[in-house]
């Protein structure tokens, strides 16, 4: 459900990306606003499907696996923000 409002989102805003630049190039020859917006819809909801999340790697790695105390006290203040917000 989470990737389905990322893409609606992504998709908002590509939206208004390519309303924005027909805006500005409203006085110029450029005819290719609704080509742009078409073609670009794939590549955006692409990009948010197969995005990855690290924060997922950071729950599933294994606590003695970690090469720096920085990633160790990084997957803890991760678990504490995840106690605190649920």
């Amino acid at each position: 459900m989470n990737v389905f409002f990322c893409a609606l989102t992504a998709l908002f805003i590509w939206g208004n990306i390519v309303l924005f630049l027909a805006k500005l190039l409203e006085d110029t020859e450029f005819s290719g606003a609704i080509q742009l917006y078409f073609l670009g819809l794939p590549l955006v909801v692409g990009l948010v499907i197969f995005d990855k999340d690290d924060r997922i790697s950071l729950l599933l790695r294994n606590i003695n696996n970690f090469q720096r105390g920085e990633d160790v006290a990084h997957q803890i203040r991760y678990f504490l923000h995840l106690m605190h917000t649920c």
